[in-house]
């Protein structure tokens, strides 16, 4: 649960709540998220969501999603206990995961961000971890990677899982860099 600052509003009208109902369907498509119910009024929403990806740390992680709200709706801010409970967390940065593959496979930072993305293994690992565990939004990512359109950030995210499960090398990999990633 969480309620706007003094019980003050948080949605004003529809168009909030339809905004916020998108930024939940962003995150479903982003990190897999079951949304299994939630309410929402004028001073507060209710939200029941699964992680199982376990991935709980990322989605709610460094404050992002409320701050997502925060920027999304008319309402002045959240409750500051939710704020801060999330600020413990660690916020990754694109650039740091773009820095620590280019300097695992030997290549310039530059290289991933070219638009070259099937022969780019380094690029797409990069795209791949930026996409799992940094709070870009799919546009946002997408222009990072170049202006590539947010789809193709999506369907490259699934091809590379798919690559993941039958390359055991590549696997081992992207399992090293992650450690270095996850929060």
């Amino acid at each position: 649960m969480s309620r706007g600052n003094e019980r003050g509003k948080i949605f004003y009208d529809t168009a909030d709540r339809l905004n916020y109902l998108s930024l939940l369907k962003d995150y479903h498509e982003r990190y897999g998220i079951l949304i299994h119910s939630f309410v929402l009024m004028n001073n507060h929403y209710h939200l029941i969501i699964e992680t199982p990806k376990a991935n709980l740390l990322i989605v709610l992680g460094g404050g992002q999603f409320i701050e997502q709200i925060k920027n999304m709706v008319k309402g002045k801010h959240l409750s500051g206990e939710i704020v801060g409970r999330t600020r413990i967390l660690k916020q990754v940065l694109p650039g740091e995961i773009i820095r620590m593959v280019a300097e695992r496979y030997g290549v310039n930072e530059n290289s991933m961000y070219t638009r070259d993305l099937r022969e780019n293994l380094p690029r797409r690992a990069a795209m791949y971890l930026v996409y799992k565990y940094t709070h870009l939004s799919n546009r946002e990512a997408g222009k990072l990677f170049g202006g590539i359109h947010y789809s193709v950030l999506r369907k490259a995210f699934v091809r590379f899982e798919e690559e993941l499960a039958t390359n055991k090398s590549l696997s081992d990999i992207i399992t090293a860099l992650e450690s270095h990633v996850k929060t």
